[in-house]
């Protein structure tokens, strides 16, 4: 689902100066119009979206910004094995706030590195679905991850892990274990030469409605790389379709 990578990087964009008008003109770019922003519950490290349509809201979750001590620390503790940290904490009751607000809409979290490392044990957590785009991980995520192959039930089928397949900062999510075993959806996306760790939240996002000249030839170069590589699991990124009796 392209629109979660947008909304992803919509939390980037507002986390930036908090400007709800620059943030919703960056989302209707790439064609998403449903959308608007309650400035009341957003701030510089996740934003909350309604899409009164389909009465959902997306609590998009900010990765990593380098200049702040709180998000280097909680990369500290992710790598350390904390599975639930300070911005964990942070999300879980802002999440509780938008559920008390808006009760009669379905919650969808979702966020890229640090913030696909929250969005996916949220959702675990809450029984709600995520979207998670190169979420970071330790080796104790790892151990986490392979407990769910046989202890986990419906939350994880509500879970969507995105992934270019050799990030090394999320390689402990285990990805192609649990795309063959786990009851998780591993989505693979890759767009070549883009960047060195193959971790930016670029290789998800979709072209916008009036694509950049950049833009058209990165699609180029992701045709030329499959007609090479046929078989690479981004050349086909459609979810795979999991039944479970």
């Amino acid at each position: 689902m392209e629109q979660y990578s947008v909304l992803s990087q919509a939390a980037y964009t507002y986390g930036q100066d908090e400007d709800a008008d620059k943030t919703l003109q960056e989302i209707k770019s790439y064609g998403l119009k449903s959308y608007k922003i309650d400035e009341e519950l957003s701030d510089n490290e996740s934003l909350v979206l309604l899409n009164d349509q389909q009465e959902e809201m997306t609590l998009s979750i900010m990765g990593t910004d380098p200049s702040r001590i709180k998000d280097i620390y909680s990369d500290l503790q992710i790598f350390g094995g904390m599975q639930f940290g300070e911005r964990f904490y942070g999300e879980s009751e802002k999440l509780e706030k938008m559920q008390k607000k808006y009760p009669t809409y379905r919650a969808i979290t979702t966020g890229h590195s640090l913030g696909g490392h929250v969005s996916y044990n949220l959702g675990l957590k809450n029984n709600i679905e995520s979207h998670s785009f190169n979420a970071g991980a330790s080796i104790l995520d790892s151990m986490k991850n392979i407990k769910t192959l046989y202890s986990c039930g419906d939350e994880c089928s509500k879970q969507q892990l995105y992934t270019t397949g050799s990030d090394p900062l999320s390689i402990f999510n285990l990805h192609g274990l649990i795309d063959k075993f786990g009851k998780q959806n591993v989505i693979y996306n890759y767009k070549p030469n883009m960047d060195i760790l193959n971790h930016s939240l670029d290789h998800f996002l979709p072209m916008r409605v009036n694509p950049t000249f950049e833009e058209k030839e990165m699609e180029q170069e992701i045709l030329d790389f499959c007609k090479i590589n046929p078989k690479h699991k981004a050349c086909n990124i459609r979810p795979k379709q999991k039944t479970f009796f």
